[in-house]
């Protein structure tokens, strides 16, 4: 089980799942799937139900949500 304490983004794998994601950005799985549907969230889809994210573009686009909304 990932944990928002013990999930470090330097130890990430290159690929991620929903549940990686989600701990990162502190979203619920399901939201962090949605996103990816409506394209919010850069992500492949694998096979019908699957999606996988690259860890730089997920970090990428929290840096670029932070600056939007005034937080960097």
């Amino acid at each position: 089980m990932y944990t928002k304490n013990t999930l470090d983004p330097a130890k990430l794998p290159h690929y991620m799942d929903a549940k990686q994601v989600a701990v990162l950005l502190a979203l619920a799985p399901q939201t962090v799937r949605k996103m990816a549907a409506h394209g919010e969230l850069p992500a492949y889809k694998v096979g019908k139900k699957l999606w996988r994210f690259r860890k730089n573009e997920i970090l990428d686009s929290k840096r670029w949500e932070a600056q939007k909304n005034g937080q960097a």
